[in-house]
């Protein structure tokens, strides 16, 4: 009975350590990728944005959690909300912009922050 509880507390430490939160993101373009749909004009609280929307597919065969991060010609970065794509699917991703924009040349890069989304899943206990 001590073994199993012991082994289940290591197995809990090493599930918490292995763990990440989504300051870990990295760019990742092997397990999904960006196509450019289209921009548009909105005003928000008597502000004017650009409003881009990306299409972001999944390569692979794990649910995806990430956001997109446009940077302008300026230098300046803007980040989409965060976003869950399915394994294979496709989900529409929209990045705010400050000032209205004529024109996609005006964004100089486009990242893509993913990593597979890890299912926690709590350990039966053996009950006394």
């Amino acid at each position: 009975m001590n073994k199993i509880l012991m082994s289940m507390i290591i197995m809990m430490l090493l599930l918490v350590s292995c763990s990440s939160d989504d300051n870990e993101l990295k760019s990742n373009d092997k397990d999904a990728y960006t196509e450019y749909v289209n921009h548009s004009v909105v005003q928000r609280d008597s502000k004017r944005y650009s409003q881009f929307v990306y299409n972001v597919k999944s390569v692979t065969t794990n649910q995806l959690k990430g956001y997109l991060e446009l940077t302008t010609v300026e230098g300046k970065k803007f980040k989409s909300e965060d976003f869950n794509v399915s394994p294979g699917g496709v989900t529409t991703v929209t990045v705010l912009v400050e000032g209205q924009v004529s024109d996609v040349g005006f964004i100089k890069d486009r990242k893509l922050y993913v990593r597979p989304v890890i299912a926690f899943v709590d350990p039966l206990l053996p009950i006394k």
